[in-house]
């Protein structure tokens, strides 16, 4: 559409702020104007030779689809009234061949029907009237340049989603793969445990569950961690605690305590059971069990030889507690007392953090 020079001339201002465009560089971006009026396109070559964007200027809507085809263009901004082409024509082609290119039509005040009839067909996504000063077309220019950064930031961040989705769906199936062998391993654990374990009659099932609650309390006074617990009680299991053997602690009128050598009965199943709990995925307790079979043979092993870990330590603590329990009825306050003499044997260290605990719950109770 043209325009009389007094128009031209009123909106060339001199000095039109640009602090907008300066803020946001779009060096990779092109902008497309199309216009008959080649008055119109000089001024706007002139408004925008400074901006970061690349400009191109078309005379005809036959020019530009020739530019659209050879460039990358971002946005293109058309005038609505002009020969052979229209605007409105030229926006529908575009939006068919080219359609995440944003669409901005500049339109007199006597093009407002053609120009709603676009808007409502989704051909342009702007409509700015002409004629326009250059502050309110460079804004324009940026929103629309401000629209395609968040569009392609979105787009990008929507790949990163599916891609780690992707990933995350090979590592599950890469772990249940591995679950699947794993289920195996403890299937076939399970058969050896049942095969090991026998039936147990009324009165070892009862033995049982008493060294559990002591193995639990005991875990309790140094403040152990509920896997270490639970591996010590796996151990336990695997191990047939209590293994009972009467007359492996003897206790004088005096009140105090002798060990003599144990049954073997740890030793017999500890070889099976460290395969099972390995294959099981419980090492330590595999651990346990193996080091508990030879420190439970040997009365004079302390914690402090080589190769003795605390959780086989713990076990004979409880051991011992169970049998002083069972065999001369004392209860697990007064046992550990009396195997104060023999602390080494338990890790001085632990042994003394338990009984100190447990003395000062004792307290406690005693005071209320």
């Amino acid at each position: 559409m043209q325009m009389n020079t007094l128009e031209l001339e009123s909106f060339s201002e001199p000095g039109v702020m640009n602090e907008i465009i300066q803020q946001v560089r779009f060096s990779n971006r092109e902008v497309l104007f199309v216009d008959d009026d080649g008055r119109w396109l000089k001024i706007l070559a002139r408004w925008f030779e400074s901006t970061p964007y690349k400009c191109h200027f078309a005379s005809s809507g036959i020019e530009a689809l020739e530019i659209l085809e050879k460039r990358d263009i971002d946005i293109i901004i058309s005038d609505m009234s002009m020969p052979l082409m229209s605007g409105g024509e030229l926006m529908k082609l575009v939006q068919a061949r080219h359609p995440d290119i944003r669409r901005i039509i500049m339109s007199g005040k006597f093009d407002v029907m053609s120009t709603i009839d676009a808007i409502n067909q989704g051909q342009i996504h702007r409509y700015i009237v002409k004629p326009c000063v250059n502050k309110d077309l460079k804004l324009a220019v940026y929103e629309a340049l401000q629209f395609l950064e968040n569009k392609e930031k979105q787009q990008t961040r929507d790949i990163e989603i599916r891609k780690s989705a992707v990933e995350r769906i090979k590592t599950m199936g890469k772990s249940l793969r591995q679950m699947n062998k794993e289920l195996e391993i403890v299937h076939e654990g399970i058969i050896q445990l049942t095969r090991n374990l026998g039936n147990p009659d009324q009165q070892q099932f009862e033995q049982a569950s008493q060294f559990m609650v002591m193995l639990t309390e005991i875990c309790k006074y140094i403040d152990l961690n509920p896997e270490p617990t639970r591996q010590l009680e796996l151990a336990a299991t695997f191990l047939k605690l209590p293994s009972i053997s009467p007359g492996s602690i003897q206790l004088d009128e005096d009140g105090q305590v002798s060990f003599t050598t144990r049954a073997m009965e740890p030793a017999k199943v500890a070889d099976q059971s460290v395969n099972i709990l390995s294959k099981l995925g419980y090492p330590i307790a595999s651990q346990i069990v193996e080091q508990f079979a030879s420190y439970h043979c040997d009365p004079n092993l302390t914690l402090d030889d080589d190769g003795v870990d605390v959780g086989s330590a713990l076990l004979l603590l409880v051991q011992d507690l169970y049998v002083l329990n069972d065999e001369c009825g004392l209860e697990l306050f007064t046992g550990l007392k009396v195997l104060e003499p023999h602390a080494q044997r338990y890790g001085t260290e632990i042994y003394y953090e338990i009984l100190s605990n447990f003395r000062n719950e004792v307290c406690a109770e005693i005071a209320h």
